[in-house]
């Protein structure tokens, strides 16, 4: 996990701040270190979240995971295809993924999920003009 998040230039600082969040999403479903670390990471960032927010993010991840009919591997996939779109139009991180929980429950896969909360983001923005 460190080594992940060393790559992709987090300061000692960022990463130390980082391992509360990234233990939890852990052990919520017994992923390994490094794979939490990739959605933690993708997550904060493309949410444009301070790695002090780690633990809250991993918090709404292991939320809807148990709340919904999918699993943090998958909402992971899916958080990154829209994380960035939807920080820009002010949704927060449990707001979307909740909105993922919604569509895993209707049994549509984490990609599609992403791209389609992508582009009803992006429609909604294009309209306001």
């Amino acid at each position: 996990g460190v080594i992940f998040f060393n790559k992709k230039y987090f300061t000692s600082k960022q990463i130390l701040d980082t391992m509360p969040g990234l233990l939890s999403m852990a052990a919520a479903e017994g992923m390994d270190l490094a794979q939490a670390a990739t959605i933690l990471a993708g997550g904060l960032r493309g949410m444009n979240l301070d790695m002090k927010e780690s633990m809250r993010l991993a918090d709404a991840f292991a939320y809807t995971s148990a709340h919904s009919a999918t699993n943090i591997t998958n909402l992971g996939e899916a958080f990154k295809a829209v994380a960035a779109t939807a920080s820009l139009q002010g949704a927060s991180p449990e707001q979307l993924l909740s909105y993922l929980g919604v569509l895993a429950n209707l049994q549509v896969e984490a990609g599609e999920a992403g791209n389609a909360i992508k582009s009803a983001f992006m429609r909604r923005d294009n309209s306001s003009f």
